[in-house]
C-alpha cells in the first residue's frame, strides 16, 4: 500500500506548521468541546437547544471535530501509508481513553447511582452489555442508573459518534488506494463528500430511513459526519492551504450565521462556510492560542466525560435551580479535571508506547 502512494505522500510531508503545534488547531477542538457540553446541557436540564447556523449546537461542535478529523487523518495516512503503523496509531488514539471512561461508567457511576443492590448490578446482563462500548458497540443505558433524571438513564450520550469516527479510518486508505490507482486521488474525496452529502439529504427528508439504526447510531447522522468528515479530508490537500484566510472566513461564518433556510439549504451552506473557517482559524498566520495548547489536547477528555459528570452535576443540583450558564461552567470545570487526568494519565502515556512500538517496528524492517 505505501508503494501505491509513493508519488502522493511527498505532497504532505510533516508541514513545519502542524509538527510543531504553533497552530490553533487544539484551540478549536476545545471549542468544539464546549459546544457539545454546552448543547448537552440544555438536554440534560429538559430544555431545547439553542441552534448555531440553523442547528443544534452540539451537532456544530461535533462537525467540527469531523472537519478536523478528516483533516488530520487524511495528512496522517499520507505521511506514513503503511498500514499497520498507521492502525496502531488510530487504535492508541481511541481506545485507552475509551475502555478508561467505560470502565469509569460501569463500576464506579454505576455502583454509586444505581437503584439496585450492588451485587444485582454487577451481576446483570445489562452491565455486561455496556462494556460493549469498548468494542464501539454503543449502550447507553446501566441497570437501576439514572433512571428518574430528567433526561433519564443515558449514562453517556456522547460516545455515538465514535463507530462512525473508527469506520472512516479504515474506509479513507480504501478509497485512497482504489482513486490513487485511477489516479484520481483528489477528484475521489470530492466526489466521496458530494455522494455523502446527497445521502445525508436524502436521509433527512425520509422517514422511512429514519428509523435504521447502525451500530448505535442513526443513518442520517452517520451520512451527515462523512460528508464533514471527507470535505476536511479533500481540503487538507496542500494546495488548497494558500487559500485559507481567518478575516474571509469570519465575515463567510457570519453572513451564513444571519440566513435563515430549509434543512437542505442550510446543510449545503454549512458544508461550504464551516470547514472553511475551521481549518483557516487553525491554520492562522498567526496562531495567539497555539502557545496554551502546544503539547496537550484535553478535548477527547471533555468529549467522552462531559456527559455522564454533566448528569451527575445537574440532578444532585437542580433543587438549586442554577441557569444553564452556570450549570455549564460547572460541568466544564469539573470535566476539566476529568479530561486533564485523561490527558496525562491515559492518553499522552497512550500515544508514547504507540511511537515506541512504531520506532520497533521501523527498525525491523529497515
Amino acid at each position: 500500500m505505501g508503494k501505491v502512494l509513493g508519488s502522493v505522500k511527498k505532497y504532505f510531508t510533516a508541514p513545519q506548521e502542524e509538527n510543531a503545534r504553533t497552530n490553533n488547531f487544539n484551540a478549536m477542538r476545545l471549542i468544539a468541546s464546549l459546544m457539545v457540553i454546552y448543547g448537552h446541557m440544555s438536554a440534560i436540564m429538559g430544555m431545547p437547544q439553542h441552534l448555531v447556523l440553523g442547528q443544534k449546537v452540539s451537532s456544530i461542535g461535533v462537525k467540527i471535530f469531523f472537519i478536523l478529523s478528516g483533516y488530520f487523518i487524511t495528512k496522517s495516512y499520507f505521511n506514513d501509508s503503511n498500514f499497520l503503523r498507521y492502525t496502531i496509531r488510530r487504535v492508541f488514539r481511541i481506545f485507552p481513553a475509551l475502555i478508561t471512561v467505560t470502565f469509569f461508567c460501569a463500576f464506579i457511576v454505576g455502583p454509586i447511582f444505581t437503584t439496585l443492590p450492588v451485587r444485582n448490578y454487577l451481576t446483570h446482563s445489562a452491565t455486561r452489555e455496556f462494556l460493549k462500548n469498548i468494542l464501539l458497540k454503543v449502550n447507553y443505558n446501566l441497570p437501576g442508573v439514572f433512571e428518574n433524571y430528567t433526561y433519564p438513564s443515558a449514562i453517556n450520550g456522547s460516545l455515538w459518534s465514535l463507530p462512525v469516527e473508527f469506520s472512516l479510518y479504515f474506509i479513507l486508505p480504501l478509497f485512497v488506494v482504489i482513486f490513487k490507482k485511477l489516479k484520481c486521488v483528489r477528484g475521489g474525496i470530492l466526489a466521496l463528500a458530494l455522494i455523502s452529502l446527497g445521502c445525508d439529504i436524502y436521509v433527512h427528508s425520509s422517514s422511512e430511513v429514519l428509523r435504521f439504526v447502525v451500530w448505535g447510531s442513526n443513518l442520517p447522522d452517520w451520512a451527515t459526519l462523512y460528508t464533514f468528515f471527507f470535505v476536511g479530508s479533500f481540503m487538507s490537500f496542500p494546495e488548497f492551504k494558500k487559500y485559507f484566510n481567518l478575516q474571509l472566513a469570519t465575515a463567510f461564518l457570519a453572513c451564513a450565521a444571519l440566513i435563515s433556510l430549509s434543512f437542505t439549504k442550510t446543510e449545503i451552506l454549512l458544508v461550504l462556510v464551516l470547514p472553511y473557517f475551521v481549518l483557516s482559524f487553525g491554520l492562522a498566520e498567526k496562531p495567539v492560542f497555539g502557545a496554551w495548547f502546544t503539547k496537550n489536547d484535553y478535548s477527547y477528555g471533555l468529549y467522552l466525560y462531559g456527559f455522564v459528570i454533566q448528569q451527575i452535576v445537574f440532578n444532585n443540583l437542580k433543587q438549586y435551580n442554577l441557569s444553564l450558564n452556570v450549570l455549564t461552567v460547572i460541568c466544564f470545570a469539573v470535566t476539566f479535571v476529568f479530561a486533564f487526568l485523561s490527558w496525562h494519565i491515559i492518553e499522552k502515556p497512550s500515544q508514547k508506547l504507540a511511537k515506541k512500538l512504531l520506532d520497533k517496528l521501523k527498525t525491523k524492517e529497515a
